[in-house]
């Protein structure tokens, strides 16, 4: 149950950062999540983070907030490095838990941003992890079977 729920945070978290940095890639991982077949708690946190921003968003724009800040009041951008960081680890688990879902939508793009930059490379290194582990795996079936033979042949 935890890890459903650790699941749907991270989705949710994530869904949140696109809808707020990067809304039009946003707007693709929804399209893509509405087509998946198994609706996982990854994505349903993705859908209600986007939703989410996208609802608080509209109430500040309805109430006029924007226009009662201060003007010396800046907001605060993250800097290039964390939002690659970010895009990063969000390439990683969206590899990790819907790897169907990110080949939709992490794709090869003419001018990317950090942020697109990081989704690319954490794919990428998680699609590394797993063929290492797979390999790994691979190598230890065939050196046990190498012990038994090595067993039968006395």
């Amino acid at each position: 149950m935890e890890d459903q729920e650790n699941r749907f945070a991270r989705g949710f978290n994530s869904g949140y950062f696109l809808a707020e940095h990067e809304p039009e890639l946003g707007i693709k991982v929804l399209a893509a999540a509405g087509n998946a077949k198994d609706f996982s708690e990854y994505a349903h946190g993705l859908v209600s983070g986007y939703a989410q921003y996208a609802n608080e968003h509209s109430q500040e724009q309805t109430k006029g907030l924007e226009a009662t800040k201060p003007s010396d009041e800046k907001q605060v951008q993250p800097d290039a490095e964390s939002r690659y960081q970010t895009g990063f680890n969000q390439g990683y688990l969206l590899t990790k838990y819907e790897p169907e879902l990110a080949k939709k939508i992490i794709t090869p793009q003419s001018n990317p941003s950090e942020y697109q930059q990081g989704l690319s490379a954490g794919r990428k290194e998680y699609d590394i992890e797993a063929l290492n582990n797979r390999l790994k795996n691979l190598a230890n079936s065939k050196g046990n079977t190498k012990e038994q033979d090595k067993g039968n042949e006395r």
